[in-house]
Formats: C-alpha cells, structure tokens, sequence
C-alpha cells in the first residue's frame, strides 16, 4: 500500500557536527563516519546563521562556555545557531562528533521540542571529569554515544541506561589493508605512531632497555615535529614526521607489530589501522583492551610496565609465523569495525533515539 506524504511536511534530518582533526591522517579520525550513516554535515546558513554572525564579540566573551578548555568562538556561534534551529518542531537529530571542542550550550537549551542532541565521547572518564567542569552539558543530552565499555560507568552517572549508546570507533577497511602478495616485513621493528595520550616516557626507558641489552630490537616512530629530538637521541630509533597515508599504510605492512604504551584510552586511530593493515599490537591496558583487542591479534600489559612490554616484544621478534598468525587474527578482528558496520550501528542508535523501532 502507498502512503501519501504531506507536501507541506520537513523531512527529519541527521546533522552532523565535525571538523577533521589536523593531525589524523587523511584516511583517518571520526569524522569518516559522515560517509556512513543517514546523516550529513552540518551546513551553517538562513536567518539562525545571521543573527549567530551579528552577536557582538564583546557580548559573546561574557558567555562562560568559552573560557573552557577546547572551546572557540566558531564553536560557540555554531552552537547559537543550533539553539535557534531547535526552535522549530523539526523532528531533527543535531549530532556532535567531537563534543569535547564542539558541545557547551545547545544540549541545555530549554526548549527544542522534537529535536534531539546526540553527542560522542572519545576521551577516559578521568579526563572527561576535568575537561567538562559544567555537567550540564551532558545531562542535557538524547543520547551519548561511547567508544569504550571503560566509558559507560562514567556517563550513567548524568544519564540515564537507555541514554547512553556503544558504538565503536570506525576504521576504512579498504585503505588499511595488508596489501597484495607475500608480507615484506621488517625483521625485529616495532612502530610507534601519533601523539595524544601516547606513554612517551614509558616508550623511552624500554628502547633504552631493549639498547642496553644489546637485543637487536629497531624502533621506528611515526610522530609530531616536537618529539623529533627527544626520539632522535635514542638508539636504534628512526624518527618520521609529516609522512603521506600511503607511506604511513607501508609503515604499518613493515612492522613487526605496533608499539603503543598508552597513558589511558578509549578507541585509537593507530591502534584499528594497525589491525586493519594485519599487523599486531603490543599496547596497554585501558578502553582499547577492553573493546579492540583481544589475545588473538595483541599482547596487553599494565600501563607503565617497562619489563612486561619489553617481553612482549621479543615474543614477537623473529617469530615471522607467530607475528603472520596474529596478524592475520588483527585483520579479522579489525573487518568488525569497518565504518560500513559502524555506520550501521550508528543509524540503529538515531532511530532509537527518534523512538522508531530499529531494523
């Protein structure tokens, strides 16, 4: 049977608020789940967009928000803009990929009738609890989406169960690949890669370690600019910076495994295109361990654990067929997070969020 629609009707919308991170790769970060879902990018325009634009400066500096960490002027005109959107009885969904630079004001709007705030959260609960001194925000939320199971127990307390949604982080499957042919690795080279929430002083003492005692382990460090020294002091370490995806996606072929003591975590770039090029993981405890990996595609010890994660290394050095083994159990586990998976996860959560039944 054909159900007529009222001409007169607005569509319900999906709006997704992003910004691609400036030192993901250009394959990377999540703002690749625009690509996936039944939504699309925010676009700033119509009347909302001039009066946002026309709120003097010296007005717009009084507002508390600002002054929290993350948090700019373009945010905070984007989110006025918001606020006067909601207004209208749309039935849309406003969702903030990266809510700790992008979410302050428009979740705590009093008014907004149908329309729903849904935002994700990528940073740990202890840096999550210092960064967003004003709870409101949150427990003004529809829905929070998560990255790790290590997050949940944090966000009940503001929100409800049924608020508060698992969805992992994504990765492209078809860019990270273990490449044609027989695998050219690197005989006993672990990689480092990134920035944030990286255990550089841990990562430190074990190539010390593994240089003192004369183990024949390499070390290469895919990084910031203002790390090239700290690393470039070190023994039997290569530092590269500012590299194409296509030669970082090589780097990750290469490797023995990823090497990657963290501070705390919950999903991690590095971590899922490691897997997804078929290499395995040597990292730390935290969100990641949680939800990622498993003892198939990596080995985990306790954070700072100089001895535990140098062991883990030599497990894995000349050991080709246990480093092809577990890289091959990397690979499978990383096609679980394909953002065409992801995406669809995701699209299950807007309509329940909506109070449509999923399907």
């Amino acid at each position: 049977m054909r159900i007529s629609k009222d001409p007169t009707m607005t569509p319900m919308r999906t709006w997704l608020i992003c910004n691609h991170i400036d030192h993901h790769a250009r394959n990377s970060g999540y703002d690749q789940l625009a690509f996936h879902v039944e939504g699309e990018p925010y676009r700033s325009g119509g009347g909302s967009r001039i009066l946002a634009r026309a709120l003097p400066w010296k007005l717009l500096k009084r507002v508390p928000a600002i002054r929290t960490n993350w948090y700019n002027k373009d945010a905070l005109r984007r989110e006025i803009e918001i606020c006067l959107r909601i207004l209208a009885p749309r039935g849309d969904i406003y969702h903030f990929l990266y809510p700790e630079n992008d979410l302050r004001l428009s979740s705590t709007w009093p008014v907004r009738f149908n329309n729903k705030i849904v935002a994700t959260f990528h940073q740990p609960p202890d840096f999550m609890e210092q960064h967003f001194q004003d709870k409101s925000c949150i427990r003004g939320l529809d829905g929070a989406v998560v990255l790790s199971s290590s997050q949940i127990p944090y966000l009940t307390r503001f929100l409800p169960e049924n608020r508060v949604f698992l969805v992992p982080h994504g990765v492209d499957t078809k860019f990270w690949n273990p490449g044609p042919g027989v695998s050219q690795r690197a005989p006993s080279t672990f990689l480092m890669v990134g920035q944030w929430m990286r255990d550089f002083e841990t990562a430190g003492k074990v190539v010390l370690d593994a240089a003192q005692r004369e183990l024949g382990i390499h070390f290469r460090v895919v990084g910031p600019r203002e790390r090239e020294e700290e690393f470039k002091r070190l023994p039997a370490t290569e530092f590269l910076c500012g590299i194409s995806d296509e030669d970082l996606r090589e780097e990750y072929r290469r490797a023995t495994a990823l090497f990657l003591p963290l501070l705390d975590s919950t999903a991690n770039n590095a971590i899922l295109e490691s897997m997804a090029c078929g290499t395995p993981v040597v990292s730390t405890m935290g969100g990641c361990s949680e939800t990622y990996l498993n003892e198939d595609c990596a080995i985990v010890v306790d954070r700072g654990d100089v001895g535990g994660l140098l062991r883990a290394l030599l497990s894995l050095a000349d050991k080709p067929e246990k480093v092809e083994r577990m890289g091959r159990s990397a690979r499978e586990k990383a096609e679980n997070f394909s953002w065409e998976i992801v995406g669809g996860m995701m699209n299950q959560v807007y309509r329940k969020i909506r109070g449509r039944p999923a399907f």
